[in-house]
This record gives structure tokens, C-alpha cells and sequence, in this order.
């Protein structure tokens, strides 16, 4: 996991310099770190960035001591797992890993909000859906017998009416999203903003 360190010490730095006090922490990989405007699409809450590139579930876990535990969080959005389908991780081990994060979070906050963001049908992906709509649909099942735990759909409204990624939601490079993209998941956010930040 060392290739991650230059992120990781960002994040770490980023959140001593914000001095945010409980915030609600977005987490994952890059299709979050990427999203800039965060804390200006969601400024009724008190969120933080800590999303860092190129990260799977395997390396959202191995960092959590670091990124996730330190900061005390009042909820915990995840966006993970697109990577390690992409570095050919089973379905059935990130549904794992995620049940892994999930189990480590609840050690220390029992109570918070833990949201998981669908894994988005990116094009540079299209290859892989069958895995990508799998894990979806194990990912659901699973955070549905956990307390306080929410399944985000973003998956089904990035698919255009011939079952093929929209492309005005995603960048030229085809993985991440566009600003349109970040649009329609801040629309999904704030519309169960109930769940996610529990207010």
C-alpha cells in the first residue's frame, strides 16, 4: 500500500488545516477525491474530502486507522470497489472488504450513518458490468441486514434508455465524472439527506 502514501499524507494534512470538528466524511477513491466542489454543493453540511486516487475497499480499510478513525466522523459516505473490479477482485471479496470496512467502523461508531455509493457504470468499465452489476446487487443485500446502513443508487440513473452508459456524466477519459455527473449524485445526496447525514 505504500504507492498510496504521497495521497494519504494529503488527506491528512488537508484535514489538520480544515479543523473540521465531526464532519461527515466522504471516502474512497478518486471519483470522490475528484468531486472539488464537495464542500460548496453540500455547504448546508459539514463535509470532508477524504477521498484519494487510484483507492480500492482493500486500501480504504488499510487506511482507516489514518483516515477514517481519527476524524471522528458524524457519517461516512463510501464510493470504492470500481477499482479493485478493474484490478480483477471477485464481486463476492469487495462485497467482503465492504462488510470488512463496515465491522471496523461499527468497533468505534455504532451509531453513525454509513452510506455506500453504487458503483457507477463508467464506460472506460463497460467491459466488466456483468461484475460491476453483480456486486451492486450483493452490496445491496448485504447493507440491508446492517443498523444504520444505506445503499445509495446512482447506478440505475446513469444508464442511458439503451442500457449504455450516459456520456454526458462522464469525462473524456470515460471513468470519471463530469460536472454533469457530479450534478445528478449531489441530487441523489441531497434528496436523502436524511439517511446520509441523518438530520
Amino acid at each position: 500500500m505504500f504507492w498510496y502514501e504521497d495521497e494519504v499524507l494529503r488527506v491528512e494534512k488537508g484535514f489538520k488545516v480544515s479543523e473540521k470538528i465531526r464532519p461527515a466524511v466522504f471516502y474512497g477513491s478518486g471519483t470522490i477525491n475528484f468531486w472539488k466542489n464537495i464542500s460548496k454543493d453540500l455547504d448546508d453540511f459539514n463535509v470532508f474530502n477524504a477521498g484519494f486516487g487510484g483507492s480500492t475497499v482493500s486500501a480504504c480499510c488499510w487506511f482507516y486507522e489514518r483516515l477514517v478513525k481519527p476524524m471522528k466522523p458524524s457519517s461516512i459516505i463510501l464510493y470504492a470497489g470500481e477499482n479493485d473490479l478493474g484490478d480483477n477482485r471477485h464481486p463476492e471479496e469487495v462485497c467482503m472488504l465492504v462488510k470488512f470496512f463496515i465491522d471496523r467502523l461499527r468497533e468505534n461508531y455504532p451509531d453513525i450513518p454509513f452510506t455506500f455509493i453504487s458503483i457507477k457504470p463508467s464506460p472506460a468499465r463497460w467491459h466488466i458490468i456483468d461484475r460491476i452489476n453483480y456486486t451492486n446487487e450483493i452490496v445491496k443485500y448485504m447493507i440491508s441486514f446492517e443498523n444504520n446502513a444505506f445503499y445509495l443508487d446512482v447506478h440505475s440513473s446513469m444508464i442511458d434508455r439503451y442500457g449504455h452508459p450516459n456520456p454526458s456524466l462522464f469525462n473524456d477519459d470515460g471513468l470519471h465524472l463530469s460536472y454533469e455527473g457530479y450534478e445528478l449524485w449531489k441530487k441523489f445526496i441531497l434528496e436523502n439527506r436524511n439517511v446520509i447525514f441523518r438530520t
